[in-house]
């Protein structure tokens, strides 16, 4: 996932990207709005050139000829996984990890997270580490505390991972969880298996033929780090707005500015960058009503920038992870919190269906 940066304990004068590098650009619409209602004001990147990274990873989706009702008891043992190239969404494996996870040793019972960096082992560890993890709390809550106020009380959330993000809801009425690795399934499941509001389903967002469908409808369909995996995002967009209620909300949080784009994004199957204009863009061709699209996590920005594109980095380091969250993270927050900053690692879309279905 895109999160905080595979490298740069810190972030000095020296790493802000020559003024080539960094975009700027127009001026967003008047109806971006935060939640007050306050006008938001941000800058675009040049847009991307880049085709889709060529052998991107496979999704290693549910079989659901061979798990019908997705209860995903012996998925993880009958879907091959493939241990010779990055995983979708950032999760790497390593080959003793991915053998132990293929045989059903993930851990009994709910897959919590501990207090203490490091004390999660195996194969649930080594997809900790690329979800988010213990190391990244900060980062998390600062991605909460944006997101939560467009969301309602029905909530579905795409490429949910391990549940790191979701588990911080707590007063939901319905909260859905979906993911197509089998390996995030099974620990979604152990996880929230005492939280009889959370229902765990399977799906690929990438897969026209299999669209997913939910008995009832919800107000908010969330997707983090998803559609940047996905070539067609429109497509991907105007299936998900046929989960929700007449004006409910989709909200993303994606990668931000294809200047960024570099080898981490090829590794993990990233087909683009966003930036405000083009995640506006992409949203009203799927005939939503965009409320909101601008940059977050300015610092992030910078730093992605001197580690991935400068420093040329991949695979994120936990150590520099928990660095970046406890000491990044909060001036991040501190600088957001007084001004719309004009660039970030990420861009914040937040779009509405109709409120009458369309005839």
């Amino acid at each position: 996932m895109t999160g905080p940066i595979p490298s740069a304990d810190t972030v000095s004068a020296d790493a802000v990207p020559a003024a080539d590098a960094v975009p700027s650009g127009d001026t967003l619409a008047s109806d971006d709005t935060s939640p007050s209602g306050e006008s938001v004001a941000s800058t675009d990147g040049i847009e991307t050139g880049l085709t889709p990274a060529a052998g991107a990873p496979p999704s290693n989706v549910v079989d659901h000829a061979r798990d019908p009702d997705g209860s995903g008891g012996a998925v993880a043992r009958d879907v091959p996984i493939d241990i010779s190239v990055p995983r979708a969404r950032g999760a790497y494996l390593t080959e003793p990890a991915a053998r132990d996870a293929a045989a059903g040793s993930l851990p009994a019972g709910p897959v919590v997270p501990p207090p203490v960096s490091g004390a999660l082992s195996g194969p649930t560890r080594a997809l900790d580490n690329h979800l988010g993890g213990v190391e990244a709390a900060n980062y998390r809550r600062y991605e909460f505390d944006l997101i939560a106020p467009y969301c309602g009380h029905r909530l579905l959330e795409v490429g949910a991972g391990l549940g790191d993000f979701a588990a911080q809801f707590n007063d939901l009425e319905h909260l859905v969880l979906a993911d197509g690795d089998p390996l995030c399934l099974a620990a979604l499941r152990r996880r929230f298996a005492d939280r009889a509001e959370v229902e765990v389903v399977a799906t690929d967002l990438s897969d026209a033929d299999r669209p997913l469908s939910l008995v009832d409808p919800v107000d908010t369909v969330l997707g983090i780090n998803v559609l940047e995996h996905i070539e067609d995002d429109e497509r991907a967009l105007r299936t998900l707005a046929r989960l929700l209620v007449p004006g409910g909300r989709i909200v993303c949080w994606v990668p931000g500015y294809p200047a960024l784009y570099g080898d981490f994004d090829r590794s993990v199957g990233h087909f683009r960058r966003y930036t405000p204009a083009s995640a506006r863009a992409v949203a009203e061709r799927a005939g939503l009503t965009v409320e909101l699209s601008r940059p977050v996590n300015l610092l992030g920005g910078i730093a992605w920038w001197a580690a991935v594109r400068l420093g040329r980095q991949g695979d994120p380091s936990p150590r520099l992870v928990e660095c970046y969250d406890r000491y990044v993270v909060p001036a991040t927050r501190a600088i957001e919190s007084r001004i719309r900053v004009p660039f970030g690692q990420s861009v914040l879309l937040v779009a509405r269906v109709p409120a009458a279905p369309r005839s």
